[in-house]
């Protein structure tokens, strides 16, 4: 920044102190909707609340600034929606994803189709806090 002296007409460069952005609180949410995770051999019920996502968070674009005010009122932070970063993970419909986690085969709903006296089954991977289920692009 500059500024012209009142002392004179000579420029005078000014060393401001500029701010420079530290994180001095990191706040996430996450947000998990069940879905089927559809294999070459079966299809997986994929349910949870929570999960884990090695995936890097992307800036939104363009910014909306009412969610982001929402989740800081969520998060009890102080400050303002501008003077803050938010990044996201979406995972779009159709990727190709790799999914860990503990899953078992379950009975399911009746009407599937079954051999004779078997009863229909489904595989199912759930979540809870000791087994998170790791989700990551394939």
């Amino acid at each position: 920044m500059h500024r012209v002296s009142r002392d004179g007409p000579h420029v005078q460069e000014l060393a401001l102190a500029s701010q420079i952005a530290e994180i001095d609180q990191e706040v996430s949410e996450i947000k998990m909707t069940s879905f089927v995770l559809v294999t070459k051999d079966d299809e997986i019920l994929v349910d949870g609340d929570v999960c884990e996502l090695p995936i890097r968070g992307a800036p939104v674009i363009p910014r909306k600034l009412d969610r982001e005010r929402d989740f800081m009122v969520r998060g009890a932070l102080v400050g303002l929606p501008k003077d803050a970063g938010f990044d996201e993970v979406v995972i779009p419909d159709g990727a190709k994803i790799m999914v860990h986690g503990v899953a078992r085969k379950e009975l399911a709903e009746a009407g599937g189709e079954t051999h004779f006296r078997e009863a229909p089954t489904r595989i199912r991977m759930t979540s809870d806090g000791a087994h998170l289920i790791t989700i990551d692009f394939a």
